[in-house]
């Protein structure tokens, strides 16, 4: 559980990486990143 708590704090970070990168690349890219990792 403790480390299902600390995930939300580098999904976080990987997410506003996919923000900067959603300009660039389709919107449909960060929710395929979102299945991947689950």
């Amino acid at each position: 559980m403790s480390l299902f708590l600390n995930l939300p704090s580098e999904l976080g970070m990987l997410i506003i990486g996919h923000v900067l990168d959603a300009p660039l690349s389709p919107p449909r890219a960060p929710f395929e990143s979102d299945g991947i990792t689950r």
